[in-house]
């Protein structure tokens, strides 16, 4: 028996004449222990929201008086419960696997590739097979040839992995772009892969977590690059070398290793990497956009790795990715995940729609606007049967129960228990919402 809710029945005394109908009016139980998860349990807890034990007594007093087994579970009430629950726990999921507790990159190929598979291993990291390649003799891996700076064509090529100079078979150098872009700032050299003091090598086109709140130390220094680069935009013809001596130098020790909670980061869009004069790096893209950090009509459902693409860029210290992720199309999604890098699938995001500014204007993202990862074999497995994306998550907390309760034929009295603990969720949604953040 999953639930209770108020009804009147015959009175079972035994008598054949008694007319006399038993009104089961109490307390109302919302859903059982055994019906929800241990979080969910913790934070139905932690603000009060109605008393589990509430349902024991409920089940054993009817137990009591003969009623087991009367009345149907009432999923419509469990169902919405457990929604709710989804919006009050959603900054605080994934608590038990936090970012930076495990290596995306540990799962690069090792060994001697099959040469029908074409398989790309490069040491920018990047999986796509972009421009002129070149083949290593020994393992069989394709690699950029704009990446490479020792190739001789007349002899036998042994990458860097095969040689041992990159151990593990994990990309973790610098690979400068062999074609710097037309518009960028001056000074500044511009980078395929680039390697923060967190030992990731952050890669052009591809996904990872920022930090939410860092330090404006570095808004001086790219201040300072603007300036410059404006002012001999101006005069071309002077080339006279600018100097740089009230950028402090970048440090350069290591961080240690942290781990994150996903409610502190942001989902970020890599589309340029460069090192400034002083030593100091810094990424450029956009932000994603999870649900909740978008404004919408409340009956809106989302799915709950659902981010959408925005029109806010931002440069970054390279410091500030703490960790990767995977932004897949919803045909990618649907048919498999990428295995190199391997990721848990709390950071494998759908993204299917872009937003405004505003962030209230949904549009399906175009086709040349999309960025699409390599599905060979090698690189990515497919699922026995493509999947369908079940959107049922909800960013707003909505009064499921109230409405169910106010609906239902139930006495005045009872009407006032729920709204007593409709105070209780009200508090909750108030919390929530203050909390709802935009990006800026």
């Amino acid at each position: 028996m999953s639930g209770l809710l108020p009804v009147s029945r015959d009175c079972k005394c035994g008598s054949s004449d008694c007319r006399k109908r038993v009104v089961m009016a109490r307390n109302p139980p919302i859903a059982c222990a055994n019906d929800l998860s241990i979080n969910e349990e913790q934070v139905v807890r932690e603000h009060n929201l109605f008393l589990v034990r509430n349902r024991q007594h409920c089940i054993a007093r009817a137990a009591s008086h003969g009623l087991v087994g009367s009345f149907g579970p009432p999923l419509s009430q469990l169902d919405g419960m457990q929604t709710v629950l989804k919006g009050i726990v959603y900054r605080n999921k994934s608590r038990m696997l936090q970012v930076g507790g495990y290596d995306p990159d540990q799962a690069w190929p090792l060994g001697k590739a099959n040469e029908k598979d074409d398989a790309v291993r490069c040491i920018c990291g990047s999986l796509e097979e972009d421009g002129e390649m070149t083949q290593c003799d020994t393992c069989n891996f394709w690699l950029h040839s704009e990446c490479l700076r020792d190739v001789d064509h007349d002899s036998e090529y042994k990458c860097q992995f095969c040689r041992g100079v990159i151990s593990g078979g994990r990309p973790c150098s610098d690979v400068i772009l062999a074609k710097q872009p037309d518009i960028r700032l001056h000074s500044c050299s511009y980078y395929k892969a680039l390697t923060n003091n967190r030992s990731i090598q952050v890669r052009l086109n591809e996904t990872v977590h920022v930090l939410k709140t860092i330090k404006d130390d570095h808004k001086k220094i790219l201040k300072k690059l603007m300036d410059v680069s404006e002012k001999n935009e101006k005069k071309k013809n002077d080339k006279e070398e600018e100097k740089f001596d009230d950028i402090p130098l970048a440090p350069e020790n290591r961080l240690p290793h942290e781990t994150f909670h996903r409610k502190d980061l942001r989902v970020f869009r890599v589309e340029r990497l460069f090192a400034a004069p002083g030593g100091h790096r810094f990424v450029f893209g956009f932000y994603y956009a999870r649900p909740h950090e978008t404004f919408c009509d409340s009956q809106r459902i989302f799915h709950r790795n659902e981010v959408f693409s925005t029109p806010l860029y931002d440069t970054l210290p390279l410091d500030a990715v703490v960790g990767r992720c995977a932004v897949l199309d919803a045909s990618v999604w649907c048919i498999g995940r990428p295995t190199v890098p391997s990721f848990k699938e709390e950071d494998v995001y759908i993204c299917e729609y872009q937003i405004d500014r505003n962030q209230r204007s949904f549009e399906k993202i175009p086709s040349k606007n999309r960025y699409p990862i390599n599905t060979q074999p090698y690189v990515f497995k497919k699922f026995k049967e493509a999947i369908t994306i079940k959107r049922d998550f909800t960013a707003f907390l909505i009064f499921y129960f109230f409405l169910i309760f106010c609906f239902s034929s139930s006495p005045g009295t009872f009407i006032s228990a729920v709204h007593c603990r409709s105070v209780r969720f009200l508090v909750v949604v108030q919390t929530v919402d203050e909390n709802r953040e935009r990006i800026e």
